[in-house]
């Protein structure tokens, strides 16, 4: 279901929100940003690469970004 047009992320079962498009572009500026850093030390790479993989921990931040 997605009356307003926007995102819908499925976080788990019977859990879905819906997000502004906008959402997309910012999560885009924000994954650069980090990935800039992080790429200078490559332990931070790492685990950086390993977050951004995980479904769980996706979906807690999915979940934090709709709460703030």
């Amino acid at each position: 279901m997605n009356p307003g047009g926007g995102r819908v992320l499925k976080l788990g079962v019977g859990v879905e929100i819906e997000v502004p498009e906008s959402y997309e572009e910012l999560e885009r500026e924000c994954v650069g940003v980090i990935e800039s850093i992080v790429g200078k030390y490559p332990k931070a790479a790492l685990m950086w690469r390993l977050l951004r993989e995980d479904p769980e921990v996706n979906a807690c931040w999915d979940m934090a970004d709709y709460i703030a």
